[in-house]
């Protein structure tokens, strides 16, 4: 008996779960299979039935998932547990001074809204029309007139090396020429 899950027993929030029963040797009747994503030791509550079940936490913290089988003649009953855990995946505020003037460079900023989400940060900031690049909490970029798409990636390194990412992408950033003085 047991559980197999995957992606692992961490993961961020966000992801989606998937839990299987551990097959084994079975020589009785059909066996009926009940899941409770958030077991609490003192009542099952089912969420979900049968062999196999996806579930996504939107909840950061510890869970413990429990499946219960029955086999219906005996009305015998065992519960596996497996504690899984889920990480914020970093929550982002990216801001701007546009519209950008030229001669004036395009300046943005992030803010991390969720510093629960504790690890390693790493910023990867790009203008996908030209191809510029820059890292860290806020940059400037010297931009000719246009509009622009700009994206930005962040990656959380937790403990154990694992990584929650987050993307946020701003379209229609316009650097515009200045007003005639």
């Amino acid at each position: 008996m047991g559980i197999d899950y995957s992606p692992d027993v961490w993961a961020c929030s966000g992801t989606t779960f998937t839990f299987t029963r551990r097959i084994d040797v079975w020589t009785g009747g059909a066996l009926s299979y009940e899941w409770d994503f958030d077991y609490d030791f003192i009542t099952f509550n089912t969420d979900a039935f049968g062999l196999t079940t996806n579930h996504n936490y939107a909840a950061t913290g510890f869970h413990t998932v429990a499946l219960r089988t029955t086999e219906p003649v005996s009305g015998c009953q065992v519960i596996d547990v497996l504690e899984i855990q889920v990480v914020a995946t970093p929550d982002l505020t990216v801001t701007t001074n546009e519209p950008a003037c030229r001669p004036g460079l395009l300046y943005v900023h992030v803010d991390v809204n969720n510093p629960e989400a504790s690890g390693v940060y790493r910023y990867q900031w790009e203008v996908l029309e030209t191809g510029a690049k820059a890292t860290g909490l806020e940059n400037l970029f010297d931009l000719p007139v246009g509009t622009y798409t700009i994206q930005l990636d962040v990656e959380v390194e937790m403990p154990g090396g694992r990584i929650c990412s987050s993307q946020v992408v701003l379209p229609n950033v316009d650097v515009v020429d200045p007003p005639n003085a």
